[in-house]
């Protein structure tokens, strides 16, 4: 009986240590999204364009993307996602400059240390992030710089009150299996933020290579931005936030097909800030074939024809 329950011990610590080992190396890289629920998720308002007849082969948005950050041990995904990622490539956009300064990106931290409810490796929803960003507005990263050791610090008076220049108008869930509607969206300019699980294979995910296949054993939920699409490779291109040692400079890409397994979640947001113009010390000028103009069609930002 005791052999018995030695044994016993020794299988359960085995499979313990075995659980921890396999846990470990999926989430080896930082992630942090809590899920909607899929009756929540539906009832969502969702993107509803006419889908564009002819698409190029190939739309990348990242020139208008700040370098791929890095998140750090934080659960801060969604933060990163949603300000970081897509408010500095919608502000950029506006204002004809490509992000490249603090004063020009937005912090993930206001976002994430201000809807984050159980510590710096707890996650959060994207929704809970858009109503934020909605409400309050986001502030930059020369205002609220962002601390991978401090979750818990909130902003003061001073940076919410200028985060409200920075708004959103709203969003709408996407019907990301719907590679036409994907497809459209990239190229009339709305990046398109998505929720997905992840495994240890796409944390390795290495320069030039292709997401084709998950494993078995999948991770926890991931914020990610799809930023372009490119039909010879078959593949989404993505922003993440694990730094730019991570696949491609910091970008990876993702097989059409497999996309549509391992993404839940899918958004598009609505800018506000168009109203909101500010002189900034550094205002560069776009060459005359990198042109664009804003026109609040559905939304869309279209290229300058």
């Amino acid at each position: 009986m005791q052999l018995l329950s030695i044994l016993s011990n020794s299988r359960f610590k085995f499979f313990s240590l075995t659980f921890i080992l396999l846990a470990a190396s999926i989430s080896s890289s930082a992630q942090g999204l809590r899920w909607m629920s899929e009756s929540e998720y539906i009832a969502m308002e969702k993107a509803s364009i006419e889908l564009m007849e002819n698409v190029p082969p190939s739309q990348d948005l990242s020139k208008w993307f700040p370098t791929p950050g890095d998140q750090g041990e934080q659960g801060s995904c969604v933060g990163w996602a949603v300000a970081y990622g897509v408010k500095s490539y919608l502000h950029a956009v506006e204002r004809q400059t490509p992000p490249s300064t603090d004063d020009e990106i937005f912090s993930p931290a206001f976002v994430y240390n201000q809807i984050n409810q159980w510590g710096c490796m707890g996650g959060s929803s994207i929704t809970d992030a858009l109503e934020l960003m909605q409400s309050s507005g986001v502030a930059t990263m020369a205002e609220f710089p962002y601390d991978e050791t401090d979750c818990q610090l909130e902003p003061n008076g001073d940076v919410k009150a200028s985060a409200t220049d920075y708004t959103i108008e709203g969003w709408k869930r996407v019907e990301f299996f719907n590679e036409g509607l994907m497809k459209t969206l990239l190229v009339q300019g709305n990046p398109v933020v998505i929720g997905m699980q992840t495994d240890s294979w796409f944390v390795k995910l290495e320069e030039g290579e292709v997401y084709r296949v998950a494993s078995n054993r999948r991770g926890g939920g991931h914020a990610l931005v799809v930023v372009g699409y490119d039909d010879r490779r078959g593949a989404y291109k993505v922003f993440n936030s694990w730094g730019t040692d991570w696949g491609t400079d910091g970008y990876g890409w993702i097989a059409y097909d497999l996309f549509v397994e391992v993404v839940r979640e899918a958004y598009i947001l609505e800018n506000s800030e168009t109203v909101v113009r500010k002189k900034t010390k550094k205002q560069g000028k776009p060459s005359e074939d990198e042109s664009y103009v804003i026109e609040y069609i559905d939304q869309a930002i279209l290229p300058k024809k």
